[in-house]
């Protein structure tokens, strides 16, 4: 899947700026709800994994579009799953959060169907 050519065209400036403001928002969003009291998490699809897959999608996406001149395979995609492997370190040191393994696969599907997305969409571009 060729990531790096699905934005081959730059962007205009203030989507670059606003994808970074949506992802910096996003990242205090999603490390806010990892870390709470897991009775208290107000947002969910009610399935912890496809909690993990579509907020690990979006990560990307954003991360995509507000860093397009990182490599994707070499430098975003690893960074967004290390964003996650960090967010289950953290909640192993939590009273009501245990770290996951699972967690973890279900943002790295995530990312890869943000990827799969990306070639699609791009294939349909030509």
């Amino acid at each position: 899947m060729n990531i790096e050519a699905s934005l081959s065209s730059p962007l205009p400036g203030w989507m670059v700026q606003g994808a970074r403001v949506g992802l910096a928002l996003l990242l205090i969003a999603v490390t806010w709800l990892a870390l709470i009291p897991v009775t208290a998490v107000p947002v969910t699809t009610f399935w912890d994994k496809a909690d993990h897959a579509l907020g690990f999608f979006t990560l990307t996406l954003l991360a995509r579009l507000a860093l397009p001149q990182l490599h994707f395979w070499r430098v975003l995609a690893p960074a967004v799953l290390a964003y996650g492997i960090g967010l289950e370190v953290a909640q192993s040191f939590t009273a009501t959060r245990t770290a996951s393994l699972l967690d973890v696969v279900a943002d790295g599907v995530g990312i890869l169907l943000f990827a799969a997305v990306a070639a699609i969409v791009r294939q349909r571009q030509r």
